[in-house]
């Protein structure tokens, strides 16, 4: 099966549970990115696999219009009852692909894609296309989850390909760096936050006692402890993942 319908199977499976995660309605990561890239009134903003559409609603908030852009059907229905909701009127729904966004060059002053590019089949790819769709000038927003190295990064990946099957691979901010780089855009910042989370959050919206659930805890048995260490904190309260985010932000 090809990725692409892989993410259309998960996500339009759990398409409510992300509509009202307050993880992805709100979050630090959120009103950060915000905060760095700056949109004005006057700015056409475009938010790449938008799914539910909370990254597009906090730069509608903000900018003239926005178009959130997104894979699967299924998401389309939450983000328009997200928007009522709201009482925006600036933002629509597109079906379309990352790698080849269905917009002219240049017709955008801000571009977000927010925890999504650890789906990309070809993350490479997907940025030059939302470099070539910014104006001269333009900025892009990147969130997506992290990991310092290569040895909690590898860990990282088996732990998300076993909760969710439509993950490809998250990257370090070291790689981050070099992928935006070679795709012609200037990075201007780029930060990492870390949010412990209990081990049930993170599975979410896979729940304890399901077969994905069962496979990452075998991966995490079979982990080099100090790997382990890395991502996982056994408390008193319970098991908790260390949840990273990169923040970067770049301009055309």
């Amino acid at each position: 099966m090809a990725n692409q319908e892989r993410v259309k199977q998960f996500f339009g499976r759990h398409a409510a549970d992300y509509a009202a995660n307050p993880g992805f309605r709100q979050g630090d990561d959120l009103s950060r990115l915000m905060e760095l890239l700056e949109p004005r009134p006057e700015h056409a903003g475009l938010d790449v696999a938008t799914a539910t559409g909370h990254t597009a609603f906090a730069l509608a908030e903000r900018v003239r219009v926005v178009i959130g852009l997104d894979l699967t059907p299924e998401m389309e229905g939450e983000f328009a009852r997200g928007a009522d909701e709201r009482g925006l009127t600036n933002l629509r729904f597109q079906l379309g692909e990352v790698d080849a966004l269905p917009f002219p060059d240049a017709a955008f002053d801000v571009v977000t894609c927010r925890r999504a590019g650890h789906h990309f089949p070809d993350l490479g790819a997907a940025l030059k296309e939302m470099s070539r769709v910014l104006k001269p000038g333009g900025r892009l927003g990147i969130i997506d989850m992290t990991a310092p190295e290569a040895g909690s990064i590898q860990l990282l990946n088996l732990l998300e390909i076993a909760r969710d099957h439509s993950h490809v691979r998250a990257c370090t901010p070291e790689e981050w760096t070099r992928l935006v780089t070679a795709a012609a855009l200037k990075l201007e910042r780029v930060e990492v936050q870390e949010e412990p989370m209990p081990w049930q959050r993170w599975l979410r919206p896979v729940s304890l006692d399901s077969d994905e659930a069962c496979e990452a805890e075998q991966i995490l048995a079979d982990a080099v402890p100090e790997v382990r260490a890395e991502l996982i904190r056994d408390t008193a309260d319970g098991r908790v993942f260390l949840k990273r985010r990169v923040i970067l932000t770049a301009t055309r």
